[in-house]
């Protein structure tokens, strides 16, 4: 796991502050309260984890940035005091670069880059070109759910912080950490490879389908049951017995049809009746209006006569007045009549009175007796069609009642007829739709028995194929027969190590055992299991700090040599931690004489970072900076270097 810290800068209210950490050993020490273990805080804060919030950084910091290389990638952190996201902008060999807003935890928003990136440490170990790490949450349990390995649960063995350098091994004795920290050192000596950790999520997921699958399938039976349905053949049995009470029902419906066609025979001989009555009424009403048209008719012809039998009278009464009348003047222009008169024609108007019919008079009586006579006509025909309108009015209200009863009746046989059929209709039909229904919940239920099968079946195949996973498993486990001997390695590096620091009550006799389950490191006194002793009751704060410093470089060492996956960097804030430098000067020199000489042979590949109280200075070539600091010199500041405290 390649990653190389190149500067830490931090952004202060007053200040912007650059910390070269390209060397292959930092080292930072000096008097307290200068901001030493900030320094290496920071870098964790900067890689996902928490941050101790002393005066000066409540104070005086705005925001961290981490300058790296991971992997093939050029990578800058950066982040805020109070935020708890990350945002990585990166950028690799051919010239490509991107940012993105991290998340330490996974992304309920999704993936943050590409398909299978959703948080921070996704995200690094996407840089180191692995896997998202997958081990199970319970050891105990074979079919336990996969839990994801963090870029954190690696830093743990990269990041000795000083809080918990003599009290925690690791954390391997907390619940949670603990059992990471085990994967982790798993991981790293080969008992869980990364073709292990897909072979282990893709058991899981198997695993679950199977269980998902089985699960519905179990789900649908218990549907059927509840159902009254225990089996596809109940089913199909329901479904004839419907089919069957379908047909009996559309059978009643079309003898309640043909029962109804022959009931309503009956009312057909009353229909045309009505009918016949109805066509009479219809005669009978234009044989009135053509009534009333004649007599109206022959009442404007008898006025009309009437009237010239008055014309006729009175031109006779004007002949009469006017027959001795002797004109002196014209009536018409005014001009004087010659009184001078023929005996045959009128001296007014010179017309023949020889030319007069001498029995006009005869003439004219006949004229009268004519009109008299046909106005008699007149009256005797208008009475005789009044007569007939009545005799034809009389007619049609008979018919109009008798019609009225007829139709009354019909309509209260009808509907007592149609009432009862209407029910019976309703019934059947209703009956019919019931079954039909049924029918087709039966189709729907008739499928769940056949996805049932289907399930079983694909749950038959699923549990085949978890088979065959577990085997590969087994197979993959077997292959890292090399684990153990790593395991051995450690120990090995790990007694040297200590005997090559002093440690105290360590003898080259002495035998490490470091238990396969557990991981608890314990130190078998000239190989006597019962007087073993272990961090937990080392003793002293001090030989626990060495126990646990000397630990982890052994585990780097035997990583590098074997090119083991492991972050190459190694954070020790105060490995001297409650040892006197002037009472144990020699376990300084000690300490760091081996220090310098792996990293410049074994640990060549690992960037050191180290806080501490004194400096020694390597005899070696090696490269190297130094830094010290204190709270309140120019020439030497903290890390804040205008802040001075309150």
């Amino acid at each position: 796991m390649e990653i190389k810290l190149l500067a830490l800068t931090l952004q202060c209210k007053q200040s912007r502050e650059i910390i070269d950490l390209s060397n292959q050993i930092s080292i930072f020490h000096g008097k307290i309260s200068s901001g030493k273990s900030s320094l290496v805080r920071l870098i964790n804060f900067l890689f996902g984890g928490g941050l101790e919030k002393t005066a000066a950084i409540q104070e005086e910091l705005v925001s961290a940035s981490l300058s790296a290389v991971v992997g093939l990638y050029n990578v800058l952190f950066e982040r805020e005091i109070e935020a708890s996201k990350i945002r990585v902008t990166w950028s690799n060999q051919k010239g490509e670069s991107a940012t993105v807003l991290a998340p330490l935890t996974r992304s309920d928003s999704g993936a943050i880059w590409g398909d299978n990136i959703f948080n921070f440490s996704d995200l690094v170990f996407h840089f180191m070109n692995l896997s998202v790490l997958k081990v199970r949450k319970s050891k105990a349990q074979e079919d336990s759910q996969l839990v994801r390995l963090s870029i954190r649960d690696f830093f743990r063995f990269c990041y000795l912080d000083q809080d918990h350098l003599d009290s925690s091994f690791f954390r391997i004795g907390e619940p949670i950490r603990g059992e990471k920290s085990k994967d982790v050192l798993k991981f790293v000596v080969g008992y869980f490879s990364e073709q292990l950790s897909k072979l282990e999520q893709l058991l899981e997921a198997k695993r679950d389908e199977r269980i998902g699958k089985k699960n519905s399938a179990n789900e649908l039976g218990n549907f059927l049951e509840k159902f009254g349905f225990e089996s596809e053949d109940q089913v199909i049995e329901e479904m004839e017995e419907a089919n069957k009470r379908i047909e009996q029902a559309q059978q009643e419906l079309r003898r309640l049809q043909e029962g109804y066609k022959a009931e309503t025979h009956s009312s057909d001989k009353l229909r045309e009746n009505i009918r016949k009555i109805a066509n009479r009424i219809d005669t009978t009403e234009i044989a009135i209006n053509d009534l009333e048209y004649k007599i109206e008719d022959q009442k404007n012809l008898k006025s009309e006569l009437l009237s010239a039998k008055f014309k006729f009278a009175k031109t006779s009464s004007i002949q009469n007045v006017f027959a001795n009348v002797v004109f002196e003047s014209c009536p018409s222009c005014g001009s004087g009549v010659e009184k001078k008169q023929s005996l045959n024609s009128c001296y007014l108007c010179k017309s023949d009175l020889n030319a007069n019919d001498p029995s006009e008079a005869n003439q004219e009586e006949a004229f009268r007796l004519d009109l008299d006579s046909r106005i008699e006509d007149l009256e005797i025909s208008i009475k005789e069609h009044k007569k007939s309108l009545n005799r034809q009015k009389s007619l049609i209200i008979k018919l109009k009642t008798t019609k009225y009863d007829l139709d009354l009746r019909l309509a209260n046989e009808t509907e007592k007829y149609e009432s009862l059929n209407l029910s019976s209709y309703r019934d059947i039909e209703r009956r019919i739709a019931t079954y039909k229904e049924r029918m087709k919940g039966f189709d729907r239920a008739l499928l769940i028995p056949k996805e049932i099968r289907r399930l079983e079946e694909e749950t038959a195949v699923l549990l085949g194929e978890e088979s065959d996973v577990r085997k590969k498993i087994e197979t993959e486990k077997n292959k890292l027969v090399s684990a153990s001997e790593y395991i051995d390695d450690i120990a090995d590096k790990f007694l040297e190590m200590m005997l090559e620091v002093g440690v105290p009550g360590i003898n080259a006799d002495d035998e490490i055992y470091i238990n396969r389950k557990t991981w608890e490191v314990l130190v078998y006194p000239r190989g006597n299991e019962f007087k073993k002793w272990g961090f937990n009751n080392a003793g002293s704060g001090g030989k626990k700090t060495l126990f646990q410093v000397c630990f982890a470089l052994a585990l780097h060492l035997v990583a590098s040599v074997n090119k083991l996956d492991l972050p190459k960097i190694l954070i020790i804030d105060t490995p001297m931690k409650n040892i006197g430098e002037d009472v144990n000067e020699d376990l300084f020199k000690s300490f760091y004489e081996l220090l310098y000489r792996l990293a410049n042979e074994e640990l060549s590949d690992r960037q050191f970072i180290i806080v501490d109280k004194e400096y020694f200075k390597p005899e070696i070539d090696i490269n190297i900076s130094e830094r010290y600091m204190t709270p309140d010199e120019k020439e030497h500041p903290p890390l804040i270097p205008y802040y001075r405290g309150a």
